[in-house]
């Protein structure tokens, strides 16, 4: 997509800052093996410590469904572990933690290269509008 496209459509200019934002910190996390979505699942899940599905997708703001089908994707690549409690229940694995360990540095440079290129004024703007229309 065009970066120059001009469009009046709150949804369009939404659509395309986010898959632009992904694409930078896609291209910074790179190196620690995780993407953009991965380093969000295990940032959030190390948060709650431990949780089963239903906690652990209300924790990072998606569907159940798709939490169902990340956790299988996680757990087969070995970042994180079932435990016992009821239902799934799940931990960052050691091969999660060390991934965390390395991509947190990194996320914090994409943080302050988006802030660099908006200035602090316009970043926390961007914070302050994401609340609002998360609360639609």
């Amino acid at each position: 997509m065009a970066r120059g496209f001009i469009s009046d459509c709150y949804n369009t200019n939404s659509r395309r800052i986010a898959g632009i934002l992904t694409s930078l910190y896609d291209e910074k996390l790179a190196p620690s093996g995780l993407n953009t979505a991965r380093f969000c699942l295990l940032r959030n899940l190390e948060r709650i410590e431990s949780g089963n599905l239903t906690e652990w997708a209300e924790a990072t703001g998606i569907e159940r469904t798709t939490m169902v089908r990340n956790a299988k994707g996680l757990a087969a690549d070995g970042f994180i572990t079932e435990t016992d409690g009821r239902g799934r229940v799940y931990t960052l694995s050691e091969k999660g933690r060390a991934a965390l360990a390395q991509a947190v540095p990194l996320w914090e440079a994409a943080q302050e290269q988006v802030c660099a290129l908006l200035g602090e004024e316009d970043a926390e703007a961007l914070l302050r509008i994401g609340k609002k229309i998360q609360s639609i």
